[in-house]
């Protein structure tokens, strides 16, 4: 942004300084009555202003950041929110002393299909496990703890999971600690791996209306106004977005709930047919399960919290 408007003050005082030399111009030559020195003093003029030109053009290009390979934008997102949510850990006290170790089973609920959809089987394996994890099982989905959520998240052929509960049951918690061990499991790896993983963020719903603009416009805006990093000249126009197209980003959802009602089972619908990145979405249980009836995400893997 620094070097926009340092740009934009360039152009303004270029844009003066000739308006000011051309009625300067005008004004001499009407009231002159020596044709000889108006010539010389055109001709002047026009080389001044193409040697002004020519070193503006040369000034603009040097003052323009070169650009930079977006996967450094995914590189220095990881880093910040790393930052932030070993903060927003801590405040929760996640880290020190060590959580009280909480428990999830395959949800007794109907909010999505079956559990051979979320592995991948059939051939609908959308996603391959991330570098470093193995694919999840059937057997695995069965139970398990939130300190393992990470191989779930990694393993699973749909990319699509779903963590519900009752109030209180540590959804959000869950969520943070996740993010936190893929962006652990991101850095762990090999430079090679890096633009195999993708960066997790973790946001909510607020302000999003589902029948008014899709998620990935809602999500890139909302990414580019959280993280202005994003909105760097040197990573080019629209790198929210292009990161989310390019599919170096994952999403962890936390709040449907907390949606207007109306707006829970359209916003299932659109994360459904929209999404095509890693998606993790936390909600309560009865406000999903009443959603669910009318839209649910297809091929997730249904997680509750015990």
């Amino acid at each position: 942004m620094v070097h926009e408007e340092r740009r934009l003050w360039f152009w303004r005082a270029l844009l003066l300084f000739v308006a000011v030399t051309a009625v300067g111009t005008v004004v001499f030559l009407l009231f002159s009555h020596n044709r000889d020195a108006d010539n010389k003093l055109v001709q002047t003029l026009i080389t001044v202003a193409t040697a002004t030109t020519g070193g503006a053009t040369w000034l603009s290009k040097r003052a323009r950041p070169a650009q930079l390979p977006l996967e450094r934008a995914a590189d220095e997102l990881a880093e910040q929110l790393r930052r932030q949510w070993e903060q927003g850990a801590a405040e929760r006290g996640l880290i020190h002393p060590a959580p009280i170790p909480v428990r999830w089973q395959w949800s007794r609920h109907q909010v999505t299909g079956p559990v051979a959809d979320a592995v991948g089987g059939s051939g609908a394996r959308r996603f391959e496990p991330l570098p470093g994890l193995v694919a999840v099982t059937e057997k695995q989905l069965g139970a398990g703890t939130v300190d393992g959520l990470i191989d779930v998240y990694g393993g699973l052929g749909s990319g699509r999971l779903v963590i519900l509960g009752e109030p209180g049951t540590g959804k959000t918690c869950a969520g943070i600690l996740l993010l936190r061990d893929a962006l652990a499991h991101r850095t762990t790896r090999s430079t090679d791996d890096g633009p195999r993983i993708p960066v997790p963020v973790l946001v909510t719903p607020h302000g999003w209306d589902p029948t008014v603009e899709s998620f990935a416009e809602w999500l890139a805006a909302r990414l580019a106004q959280d993280y202005p990093l994003l909105r760097a000249p040197e990573y080019g126009m629209n790198a929210a977005m292009r990161l989310i197209q390019a599919r170096n980003l994952a999403v962890i959802l936390d709040g449907l709930d907390e949606m207007p009602k109306a707006l829970r089972p359209v916003a299932l619908r659109a994360l459904d047919e929209q999404v095509n990145f890693r998606l993790v979405l936390l909600a309560r249980s009865d406000e999903l399960v009443e959603a669910a009836s009318t839209a649910f995400l297809r091929g997730a893997a249904a997680l509750e919290l015990l």
